[in-house]
């Protein structure tokens, strides 16, 4: 009887042996799935995959100031050719160029609306508001091409402007944040904004040539990102 109950009391030790560090092992994943779901994380990196096709490029570095709120710090670096031909002249072509270089910074807050989880994501959504600084300088010239088999081919440079703009705008965006197990988030939003202060300094102007509506002033209306990124 005593070796039965030996063998009995060997067998429950082995046992517990080989479950204790799974449950373990359970409970850390249960564990990092709460942080991740409470918190996500307390800083997250992400780059501007969509504003690259505008000329713009950057990226953020995002907060987590409490669970439901974050604080957003985005940097872009402009540097953008901008290109239109018209070709309604017969024989010939307008091309205009248009050349825009410099910067923006905007810090953001956002609040979390909510959060669900599917599968290995977890969708988090939120609404912001943010100040955007930005400062643009822009060339815009232009070619006028005639090539006409009975005349030698001719054709025309000017010009047009060089100015200097600097704005800054408040707005409002609404988005979602798709996070994975593994540490890479996506971040989707949109949003719009509204002008408070601008000053455009014309340090050249070709006669008749109008430079009211610089292309640096498009990111101050409505404004959409795809950002793709890291959190820790």
């Amino acid at each position: 009887m005593r070796a039965f109950n030996l063998q009995n009391n060997l067998l429950k030790l082995f046992l517990c042996v080989l479950i204790l560090p799974s449950l373990n092992s359970l409970k850390a994943q249960e564990k990092r799935r709460f942080e991740v779901d409470t918190a996500i994380s307390p800083v997250m990196i992400s780059v501007n995959a969509l504003t690259s096709i505008i000329g713009e490029y950057g990226g953020n570095v995002i907060f987590s100031v409490t669970n439901k709120s974050q604080a957003l710090l985005t940097f872009n670096f402009i540097n953008s050719e901008i290109k239109r031909i018209d070709a309604s002249l017969g024989s010939g072509k307008l091309i205009e160029t248009t050349f825009n270089q410099g910067f923006s910074i905007s810090p953001e807050y956002r609040y979390i609306l909510g959060r669900s989880k599917r599968k290995n994501w977890i969708s988090s959504y939120f609404i912001g508001a943010y100040f955007m600084y930005q400062q643009v300088y822009e060339t815009a010239e232009s070619e006028l091409h005639f090539d006409n088999n009975q005349s030698p081919p001719y054709s025309e440079y000017n010009m047009n402007h060089i100015a200097d703009y600097t704005g800054s705008s408040l707005g409002l965006t609404f988005g979602v944040n798709l996070y994975s197990d593994s540490n890479f988030f996506i971040s989707l939003w949109t949003g719009r904004g509204f002008a408070i202060n601008e000053k455009l300094t014309t340090l050249y102007q070709n006669y008749g040539e109008s430079i009211e509506k610089l292309d640096g002033l498009r990111d101050l209306g409505f404004r959409s990102g795809l950002s793709i990124g890291i959190y820790f």
